[in-house]
């Protein structure tokens, strides 16, 4: 997730740092850093859209953006199952060993 918001830094810094938000967003409220994660790519990707149509951004963008966030939802595979099920792990919660 890093990586690709890294990525998209270099490409167009407004949609970065909109996901950013969105995922720290996302993260805080609902103390699920992967819902963050998947929320932040979707989010960067959906403000490339407006951004290509009527700015005249590069269509490569979107097609990053679109890749990176197919990928980031592919890899939170299991995680979107833990949170369907109810059993996946908030921030700050407690692990027993």
């Amino acid at each position: 997730v890093t990586t690709f918001f890294g990525g998209l830094f270099g490409l167009c810094p407004a949609a970065a740092l909109f996901g950013g938000e969105i995922l720290f967003l996302g993260a805080c409220l609902t103390r699920y850093v992967s819902l963050g994660s998947i929320s932040g790519a979707v989010a960067a990707y959906a403000i490339l859209i407006p951004l290509t149509i009527l700015n005249g951004f590069p269509v490569e963008y979107l097609v990053y953006a679109l890749v990176g966030a197919i990928f980031i939802i592919v890899v939170h595979r299991d995680n979107i199952s833990r949170l369907m099920a109810g059993t996946e792990r908030r921030i700050g919660e407690r692990v027993n060993l």
